[in-house]
């Protein structure tokens, strides 16, 4: 699709401040967080020959849906004559504003449920730490309302220009954590002189490592959203546009994390995935994946705030006080974060099942949709295309599929405290 089709996104670069590198460093941010951490897990369901060829293909299907979504709002943007949203762009291609709020219910969803899944890892992580410090039981409850309260200086944030400070220092917390577990890794192969890669070659628990690793990938809403916020929108998209870019640096890392991680621990892994390792090594990465998670909220709880405030609070743009307002809804919207992580001990596999199947639809289904209700004036080939498109809206009906599998699995696990099938039982972990 021509490039020219951005130009309804350009706005003055005091509008638009984020620069390419500003906006690679977001796109990559909005990916690395809990998903990173269940790419080991993901390998364990399909070894490593299934999970480095399904980790390339569905980060290929998953960014070609942002790919189709950005296109087709643009094309909207073009139609109309002024800026849509994304939900605004699925009203107009499905001639349904109904369609069109169920879209942005969605997105809300997904990422209210992603930012629940924020606080709780947080909370863990920190409550494990703490367990150990002091040497006795720390109630979960006391440690998410204290995140919570936290979290509100970062929150306050609402200039996404200035989140990409936090973004820049969550991807170094990552990739030293990552670094880490590589350098130590040859450390103590060139003390022993010699490696064995622990798991197995290939398995076919393919519906499992969908459903685990389905935040690895790619954040629809930020995703999208990003390309108008950029000083320079047309060079989001392309073969080597920063979206592209950033996709490419994610799954070099999910691959060479994944690999490595699962060539130590094998096929006996516990979840959450942190507590693989030892325990001096265990708090250190606990306290690192805490902050960068912690980095990570406000620009998940951007995607949120700017879809209710601008879409129905301020959708005329003559609010009065809009900045207090703005300031207000951002509270709520972090005091229901919380309050929905206080009850996550009992809701875990909903709120996943929730923010996954968001996620299929969202991320896989929707666009190829919209697209084909957009038609292919501007291509060749349409037959061809169209048989594309039609083939993606399957494989999205695939993805919810699998989805909606994993999360039955896990609720089984969660609610009835059976095994795993990756956990061997009475193995010790050192």
């Amino acid at each position: 699709m021509p490039l020219s089709l951005h130009n309804p996104f350009v706005q003055d670069v005091e509008d638009a401040p984020l620069s390419t590198f500003d906006t690679f460093h977001t796109v990559v941010k909005s990916v690395y967080g809990i998903g990173t951490f269940c790419m080991p897990i993901a390998f364990a369901c399909t070894g490593y020959v299934g999970g480095i060829l399904l980790t390339i293909f569905l980060s290929c299907l998953y960014i070609y849906g942002i790919h189709l979504t950005v296109k087709c709002m643009a094309e909207v943007s073009d139609r109309v004559g002024g800026e849509v949203t994304m939900g605004k762009a699925y009203a107009y291609a499905s001639k349904s504003r109904i369609f069109g709020h169920f879209v942005n219910v969605l997105l809300i969803l997904l990422h209210t449920s992603i930012a629940v899944l924020y606080i709780y890892f947080i909370s863990e992580n920190l409550k494990s730490v703490s367990n150990f410090i002091w040497e006795t039981e720390v109630n979960t409850r006391i440690i998410v309302a204290v995140v919570t309260i936290c979290i509100i200086p970062v929150f306050l944030i609402r200039d996404v220009q200035y989140l990409v400070p936090l973004n820049i220092a969550g991807n170094v917390l990552t990739l030293l954590i990552i670094g880490y577990v590589i350098v130590n890794t040859i450390l103590k192969t060139l003390e022993v002189g010699k490696f064995e890669m622990a798991g197995s070659v290939i398995k076919y628990d393919v519906h499992l490592f969908v459903g685990c690793s389905v935040l690895s990938f790619s954040s629809v809403g930020v995703m999208v959203k990003i390309a108008s916020k950029m000083a320079e929108p047309e060079k989001y998209l392309g073969w080597w546009g920063t979206l592209n870019r950033a996709a490419c640096f994610v799954l070099c890392t999910n691959v060479i994390w994944g690999v490595i991680s699962y060539g130590i621990l094998g096929d006996t892994q516990y979840f959450p995935f942190l507590e693989n390792y030892s325990f001096a090594d265990g708090l250190q990465f606990k306290l690192v994946a805490a902050a960068l998670v912690y980095l990570t909220y406000p620009l998940n709880g951007y995607v949120v705030v700017d879809t209710i405030f601008n879409e129905y609070i301020n959708k005329t743009g003559d609010l009065n006080h809009p900045l207090r307002i703005e300031f207000i809804v951002r509270i709520i919207f972090l005091l229901i974060s919380g309050c929905c992580a206080l009850a996550l001990s009992f809701a875990l596999p909903i709120i996943k099942f929730i923010c996954w199947l968001a996620f299929s639809l969202l991320n896989v289904g929707f666009p190829a949709y919209m697209k084909l209700t957009l038609g292919y004036d501007e291509y060749d080939r349409k037959w061809l295309w169209r048989v594309l498109h039609i083939s993606i809206v399957v494989l999205g009906i695939l993805v919810a599929y699998c989805i909606a599998s994993s999360a039955f699995y896990d609720s089984k696990i969660y609610y009835t405290d059976k095994e795993p099938f990756w956990i061997k039982p009475n193995v010790e972990i050192d």
